[in-house]
């Protein structure tokens, strides 16, 4: 008897079912399978087949949810870092018209315009990297 043969013997029927629907396999370990399952009298694989490409569709719907809710969270932030780098913005502008009789200071009109942009931007650029980030590393689609 051969090791594929040993190997194969020893699983169980839900294993061997999995693994003739998911792997491609050796010619000599596929032989050694579909010997198994014959022997076994595991002849049908279709409602098997079906129930797993549900399983993955179900798999691959609450992956989309997630990144879904999340990238939304993204959204959230973002359009909150965007309201305060219009606020510090519209403050900037109102002291460059409207100047203070007081000693320069760091909110003057000019700092606050250059501050609000540099936080704009940066909010602008963590939220494209935490999209590339959700979508592509943390779920990524896994491998067919």
């Amino acid at each position: 008897m051969s090791s594929f043969q040993e190997h194969y013997a020893e699983l169980h029927d839900d294993v061997l079912i999995d693994l003739a629907l998911t792997r491609e396999l050796r010619p000599e370990a596929a032989q050694a399978r579909q010997a198994e399952r014959r022997k076994r009298g595991i002849h049908d694989l279709g409602a098997q087949a079906r129930a797993l490409a549900g399983d993955q569709a179900a798999q691959e719907t609450d992956r989309l949810e997630r990144i879904r809710r999340k990238e939304r969270a993204v959204g959230i932030g973002t359009k909150s870092g965007v309201a305060i780098a219009l606020v510090l913005c519209a403050l900037g502008i109102y002291r460059l018209v409207f100047p203070s009789s007081e000693s320069a200071r760091w909110w003057e009109g000019g700092t606050l315009i250059v501050l609000s942009t540099a936080v704009f931007l940066f909010i602008l650029a963590t939220a494209w990297i935490k999209k590339l980030w959700i979508r592509h590393v943390l779920h990524r689609a896994p491998p067919r």
